[in-house]
């Protein structure tokens, strides 16, 4: 049963020019008090109306009877406005006139009198109430009206009689029993199963027509002309054969005008094939309804609801009718075919004409690759991919009629092999300086079949020669030029070189940020170690050292260490690191270390040969013949020797360990075998302090 209370309608409100003469003169708000059993108030005893000047509501007075309240009117009445929250009984054939308005009426207006809203006031509707006119009332309103939401409802023997055109364009208005005046819908809901005596247009509402609530269906007459259009709705129920009790009518007199789209609404029940439902009755017939849509039930076996016209002289009156068609299925008398813009190349449109079919179905395609469908593809037109080369191209039509889907698919294109098209450029990876090693990827490709990869490297655009990696270590040549890689895809159908942005592999000036630091013995006889600092600079830096002697560069001192000689005693030594690279040179200066005397090389006198004589070497005098010469040495007192190393000419001789003495056998005849004119020996004595002591004697041999 359809609920019309439960519509939701949009309203428009007319507000229409006020009377002349003294109609509107200021009165009184005159609130109705007395309430209870219905009609037991009265209308003509002052006492139920507050604020009315100690009198019942006049024609200069505004009457208010709020909900809750019920006022019976048992003589005629005028006033100027009228607000209606509670019920009102007209006896007698008694009435109201209300020269003003009546605004958002709600309540019950009931009896067997009258309401007579005078020509030029109005009448609206515009909250969510309910407004219902039963008995035998006439409700005459002479302007305008309008309803922009709630309920308006007319029952069986009540009427509404207008002098002009009503708006509903929210809220629904159920006529059960008579409507005089036209109405149109721009929204809101037209229901019932009275009449209404006027034209009705319908471009944006819904027309329903419907019993009282205890019945499901009902027949809604117009005794004029009937518009549907734009997006008009007309709904009709259907449970059944039998006009206005299985089925909704809506049956007009006048010219029916069809649009807009009808709804049939059928919940549980399964029509049977061929049944016929004239709902439409009309005086004539122009236009034509859309497709019905059916919103229940999902009829079985592909059974559907058509609409039909029919008219004179087959039929006594024109009108529409709803028929069950049985399923029918498309049957296909021309295979579809494909068509194509231009080579079958990536890019090229193909377009698939559909075939020929009976019984005019709904066309579907799907587009298949091989065997597969195409995913998202079902346009009447495909755009050839790399995904499609070297592969069959069909089309599937599906053509579905009311009884069921039919399908045919087109010849298959076999399209071949694309060559490569470069999508995203390849990438180098960052580098900066030389000795750095760059990778490069393939970026990325269209191809098909998928291509093999080879690479170049460029300096400044140039190939560099023997470089076809796909990495390449930047050499000290590319500082200050632009280095990328070209990637080449080829495959059968062609080839195509592509290459990466380029990178400026830029030269920056040594820069020290730590300054070298010198360790070791500072004492004469030591040994300096000069540590490089901590460099930057593009490309790296080479190092190179300079010994300082009192700031002035020692001659031929440019290693990383420095033994300390006689020279440097008390003076002031450092090292001075030159960093340099393609970009220029930068130098760093260590601090400086005093160089102290040894006070283990004095034994009272300095110089190598007098420290032999004070650690017990052999006097040089004369010649040494050819037969062993034993040298032992020990440490002067107050000094211990740690170890002893001997070297004769320039060769390590074994020195052996005997308490304090270290002894070193020679074999002179050896030497001469080998005309050595001579013997050097020198000895290197390490203290545990540590302090290194050198000592040097030369022989002759005779």
């Amino acid at each position: 049963m359809r609920r019309l209370a439960c519509l939701t309608v949009l309203l428009s409100i007319v507000v229409l020019p006020a009377l002349g003469g003294d109609a509107y003169a200021a009165g009184n708000t005159c609130t109705f008090t007395q309430s209870g059993l219905p009609h037991n108030g009265r209308w003509n005893l002052a006492t139920d109306w507050e604020s009315c000047g100690g009198v019942i509501p006049g024609a200069a007075d505004t009457a208010v009877i709020p909900f809750g309240s019920s006022v019976t009117l048992t003589t005629d009445e005028s006033i100027t406005q009228l607000t209606l929250g509670g019920g009102l009984f007209l006896s007698n054939a008694h009435v109201v006139t209300v020269t003003g308005s009546m605004p958002d009426p709600a309540g019950e207006l009931t009896g067997d009198g009258a309401v007579t809203l005078t020509p030029s006031a109005t009448f609206t509707k515009t909250t969510a109430t309910d407004f219902v006119v039963n008995g035998t009332v006439r409700l005459t309103i002479g302007a305008d009206w309008s309803e922009s939401a709630g309920l308006i409802k007319v029952l069986a023997s009540a009427q509404i009689s207008v002098g002009a055109t009503g708006t509903i364009s929210g809220g629904s208005l159920a006529v059960f029993g008579k409507l005089t005046g036209s109405l149109t819908l721009t929204g809101g809901t037209l229901a019932g199963s009275g009449l209404i005596t006027g034209a009705v247009t319908n471009p944006s509402g819904i027309v329903a027509p419907s019993s009282q609530p205890s019945s499901a269906f009902g027949k809604l007459s117009i005794d004029g002309s009937f518009t549907q259009s734009g997006t008009g709705k007309l709904r009709i129920d259907v449970a059944g054969t039998v006009p206005g009790s299985g089925f909704d009518v809506l049956a007009v007199s006048g010219a029916l005008q069809a649009g807009g789209t009808v709804e049939v609404n059928a919940p549980g029940y399964q029509p049977l094939i061929t049944d016929e439902y004239r709902f439409l009755p009309a005086g004539s017939v122009s236009g034509s309804f859309g497709t019905p849509s059916v919103t229940a039930p999902t009829f079985l076996d592909g059974r559907a609801y058509i609409l039909d016209y029919f008219g004179a002289p087959v039929f006594p009156t024109s009108g529409v009718r709803l028929l069950l068609n049985p399923p029918i299925v498309a049957e296909n008398t021309a295979l579809p075919t494909i068509s194509a813009n231009g080579a079958l190349d990536p890019g090229t449109t193909l377009t698939c004409n559909t075939g020929t079919w009976t019984n005019n179905p709904t066309i579907t395609v799907q587009w298949l690759r091989g065997d597969a469908a195409i995913a998202g593809q079902t346009a009447l037109t495909h755009v050839l991919t790399i995904d499609d080369a070297l592969q069959s191209i069909a089309c599937l039509v599906t053509a579905t009629a009311t009884g069921g889907p039919a399908t045919a698919i087109s010849g298959g294109v076999g399209t071949s092999g694309f060559a490569p098209v470069n999508v995203t450029l390849p990438v180098m990876s960052p580098v900066s300086a030389a000795g750095q090693t760059a990778t490069c990827t393939t970026g990325t490709w269209s191809a098909a079949p998928e291509p093999v990869f080879s690479y170049l490297w460029l300096r400044d655009g140039y190939v560099i020669v023997g470089e076809t990696a796909s990495s390449y270590q930047v050499a000290v040549a590319d500082v200050g030029q632009r280095i990328s890689c070209l990637v080449n895809a080829d495959n059968p159908a062609g080839s195509k070189a592509t290459a990466s942005k380029a990178q400026l592999i830029a030269a920056v000036v040594p820069a020290n940020s730590a300054v070298p630091k010198l360790t070791g013995n500072g004492k004469l006889g030591g040994t300096l170690a000069c540590s490089e600092g901590t460099w930057t600079g593009t490309p790296p830096p080479a190092l190179t050292y300079e010994w300082l002697r009192a700031s002035t560069p020692i001659d031929g001192e440019t290693q990383p260490t420095y033994e300390l000689a006689d020279e440097d005693g008390n003076r002031k030594i450092s090292c001075r690191v030159t960093g340099t690279n393609a970009a220029g040179s930068t130098q760093a200066v260590s601090a400086a270390v005093k160089a102290d005397k040894n006070t283990e090389q004095k034994f009272g006198s300095s110089g190598f040969d007098k420290i032999a004589t004070k650690i017990g070497m052999p006097s040089n005098k004369g010649c040494k013949r050819p037969k062993p010469l034993s040298i032992t040495v020990r440490a002067p007192s107050g000094v211990d020797f740690k170890t002893v190393s001997t070297k004769v000419n320039g060769k390590k001789n074994t020195t052996r360990k005997s308490g304090t003495r270290f002894t070193t056998k020679i074999n002179v005849a050896a030497l001469k075998r080998k005309h050595a004119k001579k013997i050097t020996v020198s000895m290197t004595l390490k203290t545990p302090t540590p302090i290194t002591i050198y000592a040097k004697r030369v022989y002759k041999i005779c």
